[in-house]
């Protein structure tokens, strides 16, 4: 699958391209740089020399960036002083090259939040803007970018009627590691990448009918959207001689936590009440050791609140603590659990859903687990620094993943029996093979994938995926994402929800989630990182693979840690 990155060196082309037999490019060679689809006009080409992109320092001014040429405090070198669009700003060396006065690109990209992709082929290097925050208050969208691009509404009856602002960002990619996001309203905030990665689309559902419309210049690193609140519908009828008054719109402001209390509904059931004086916003997070962590900004604790015990088969400790001007309510789970957070206004208080998780309980034996080696036939998937194409590891992985889970007693399908496509059309071969899960009254469904970035060894390790707001299969997810991590040390890239990458979500799990079907989706390594490559295809490492996902699912299924 294809993920957003920074261009951090190209060196690791040239070594790649020596390993592979292919002739390695010149040390100094013209490089053409794109950005919108045309190629940046300077006063003198840009050059690669020993893996690296040089180009004039008049290549800042081309893409809006401001800058200031001076010396080194030794006063014998020059150097720039570079100022970002919306960070600090920083120095860089000059290099004198062919009598001109030249910056380096690979260095300083990350440094401005540019995303950049290489093409070996072509000497191309392509820039794009990185979306890097997203604020919303009710008024006002503005999205901010690392540099001035354009933006256009998407304007369709559809759109309008399902009350959504779909914003797309033209010559972008999402922010690394994320895009940050601040609303302070009920809208939902989604993100994706449209036409090949190269736009970044923001889709906003709003909670009522409105008007909207562009007011920043054609071309801007603030894009700013007005939003309306259209007019009720005109009616006859004579007005109230007291017309109802609308309730306020709720702000959040600083809040006090009064009390805390829990409610056992049953033995996969409970809730847990965080009282307060009034609404706040939050953010979760899942550690590895199965604690929910809630953070509560601008929110205090009596000195005396430590947390409450709780006697429930999902709860080990239930604590809070003061840190930082924020309140911390954490939940040590026993085991996954699935969790739902709401404010219910009406009793002013935080409602925290635990449930076990469907398909847990029982044994994993008593299972039957489809395993989806992904892509096959025609779909080769993405392409190895070595040649070799993710289909065939994906599979390597779900052979040795099913002969485990076989051994273990469970009940296994795999929706490809060898190196075959389900159908011609990739549409309908992604739906046949959730349709295959459903017909065999799966209990799980478990998709195998390997990553790959635009720019080769930019990025190594393993991030799990599940559909948008399921959280069955966000506990599934998490389960076997943290096993495997654990016992094949490649870095923790995270679990991810799939509208984080697609606006409507990957289509295995997406139909999974409809059928009401646990599914996680894992990207094992980056394909096109050599050290990732090595692992993937040794049969050991395979294994190991397969051991975390048996035990992320025993976990999930059985309890415990294994």
């Amino acid at each position: 699958m294809r993920c957003v990155i920074r261009l951090t060196t190209i060196f690791f082309l040239l070594l790649s391209a020596t390993l592979l037999g292919v002739a390695a490019p010149s040390p100094n060679r013209g490089v053409v740089i794109l950005f919108g689809g045309k190629q940046i006009r300077l006063p003198s080409p840009a050059r690669l020399i020993d893996g690296n992109v040089y180009a004039p320092i008049e290549f800042l001014k081309t893409l809006g960036i401001k800058y200031s040429l001076g010396k080194t405090s030794e006063g014998e070198d020059k150097q720039l002083t570079i100022s970002p669009l919306h960070e600090k700003a920083f120095k860089s060396a000059v290099s004198s090259i062919e009598n001109r006065d030249m910056i380096c690109v690979t260095e300083i990209a990350p440094k401005l939040g540019l995303a950049t992709s290489w093409n070996e082929g072509s000497s191309t290097l392509t820039i794009h803007a990185e979306v890097e925050k997203i604020r919303f208050d009710g008024a006002e969208l503005h999205v901010y970018t690392s540099l001035p691009t354009t933006a256009q509404i998407l304007s369709t009856d559809w759109a309008k009627k399902a009350n959504k602002l779909i914003l797309d960002v033209a010559n972008a990619q999402p922010g690394n590691p994320r895009i940050i996001v601040e609303n302070s309203t009920s809208a939902a905030i989604n993100t994706g990448t449209q036409g090949n990665g190269e736009i970044v689309r923001i889709v906003l559902d709003l909670p009522a009918s409105a008007e909207y419309k562009l007011t920043s210049p054609p071309k801007s690193a603030e894009i700013v959207v007005a939003v309306t609140k259209l007019p009720p519908p005109h009616t006859e009828h004579p007005i109230a001689a007291n017309p109802p008054v609308a309730p306020p719109t709720p702000t959040f402001g600083p809040i006090s936590i009064t009390s805390l209390d829990y409610k056992n509904e049953n033995s996969h059931h409970t809730q847990i009440y965080i009282y307060a004086s009034g609404p706040a916003k939050y953010t979760t997070s899942v550690s590895p050791n199965m604690e929910l962590i809630i953070d509560i900004p601008q929110a205090t604790l009596p000195g005396s609140m430590l947390g409450m015990g709780i006697k429930h088969s999902l709860v080990r400790e239930f604590r809070v603590e003061q840190s930082d001007g924020l309140a911390k309510a954490i939940v040590h789970f026993t085991r996954p659990t699935a969790y739902n957070i709401k404010w219910d206004e009406e009793s002013s208080r935080f409602v925290i859903d635990l449930d076990l998780p469907k398909g847990a309980g029982g044994l994993l034996s008593q299972k039957t687990i489809v395993i989806d080696p992904g892509h096959g036939g025609t779909y080769t998937g993405a392409t190895g620094l070595s040649g070799k194409f993710e289909k065939d590891y994906n599979f390597q992985i779900a052979t040795q993943l099913k002969e485990l889970l076989e051994s273990a007693g469970a009940n296994v399908f795999m929706t490809r029996r060898g190196d075959e496509s389900l159908d011609p059309d990739v549409k309908i071969d992604l739906e046949k093979r959730v349709h295959l899960a459903i017909e065999k009254s799966a209990d799980f469904f478990i998709s195998i994938h390997c990553n790959s970035c635009p720019v080769p060894g930019a990025r190594s390790g393993t991030e799990t995926y599940y559909h948008d707001k399921d959280i069955n299969s966000q506990a599934l997810a998490r389960s076997v994402h943290s096993h495997v991590v654990k016992l094949t040390g490649l870095p923790d890239c995270n679990v991810r929800p799939d509208v984080s990458i697609s606006p409507i979500g990957l289509s295995v799990l997406r139909n999974s989630a409809t059928a009401g079907l646990p599914a996680m989706l894992i990207e094992v390594g980056f394909i096109n990182c050599k050290t990732d490559e090595a692992c993937i295809g040794n049969p050991d490492f395979q294994k190991r693979v397969a051991e975390g996902i048996v035990h992320g699912l025993k976990s999930y299924v059985e309890g415990g840690d294994k």
